[in-house]
């Protein structure tokens, strides 16, 4: 239940109790009371509203870098953390980290490389970009944008809080947020920490044959075996590989999906990232958006 909560959230987070009851048949008060818990136990880390990646031309990343072992990892994870690019940071059990980011353009992505194989602890750096919904490309209005400046304080914000805040009268404010979910270039969403929990949180990293079997065929298989453990994943944009995020009980039963997913013909290989908690940072496409606010007149 807990997984069709965050899915719908993740989606639009601005979706009313009332609607994700109807969904999962239950009421909208057991509805709240699940994701008040999801919050009290910070698996639900925040609510966001953001640019959408077509609305600045941004390309999404995965990061996979490993050190010597030398660095402090609080202060390590600080450091990388304040470059624009990156919007997540994880480090994991046996060394490691994994690193989520996105880049506006090819000297951004080089920039980004550079800084991180220069931090002085750092052996390797390996970077893929991953294949994911860009949105549309809009133009906002100045009333769009008022609204937009009252949400980041609070992407849930009811609407007669809104109209309270700019002046606008609830229906407009109602009118507008339609408009800003089916103009494409707003996402509101939410930023979650699995590994929060007290179950066993991974990212599995599989690479497939596309001699043996296709891209679709291949995340078909991968929904239907797994639908229970994996949670979300992503296909890299220049060769068959996926990265996931997936949960199960113990370690052991990681080992068991791994091997499991290692034994198909077509898989060349699996690997399971097993990562404590995330540190999360604003995003390029939410900074963005608050510098848009910032130098707007409204």
């Amino acid at each position: 239940m807990d997984k069709e909560i965050l899915t719908i959230l993740a989606h639009d987070c601005r979706t009313p109790y009332r609607e994700i009851a109807k969904k999962l048949e239950i009421s909208a008060n057991a509805v709240k009371k699940r994701i008040d818990h999801l919050i009290e136990r910070e698996i639900i880390s925040d609510f966001i509203v953001e640019f959408n990646p077509a609305m600045i031309g941004s390309e999404m990343a995965f990061i996979w870098l490993t050190t010597d072992g030398t660095e402090s990892k609080s202060n390590f994870i600080t450091e990388i953390g304040h470059h624009q690019a990156i919007s997540q940071v994880a480090p994991v059990f046996g060394g490691g980290y994994l690193l989520f980011g996105e880049y506006e353009n090819s000297m951004a992505l080089t920039d980004l490389s550079d800084f991180l194989r220069n931090r002085e602890s750092v052996s390797n750096v390996e970077i893929h970009a991953i294949a994911t919904p860009s949105g549309t490309k809009v133009d906002l209005t100045r009333l769009q944008i008022r609204v937009l400046k009252a949400l980041l304080s609070d992407a849930r914000m009811q609407i007669k809080d809104i109209a309270r805040l700019t002046g606008i009268t609830v229906r407009i404010v109602r009118r507008t947020l339609n408009e800003l979910k089916e103009g494409g270039g707003i996402r509101f969403s939410l930023r979650w920490r699995l590994s929060a929990g007290d179950r066993v949180a991974f990212h599995p990293r599989i690479e497939w044959s596309e001699k043996e079997i296709s891209r679709q065929d291949f995340l078909d298989w991968l929904i239907r075996e797994y639908q229970e453990e994996l949670w979300v994943g992503m296909m890299a944009a220049t060769r068959p590989m996926f990265i996931g995020s997936a949960i199960v009980d113990t370690i052991s039963e990681v080992e068991s999906v791994i091997q499991e997913i290692e034994r198909q013909s077509f898989i060349k290989n699996a690997i399971a990232y097993i990562y404590q908690p995330a540190r999360n940072f604003k995003s390029l496409r939410r900074l963005r958006l608050e510098q848009l606010v910032a130098n707007s007149d409204v």
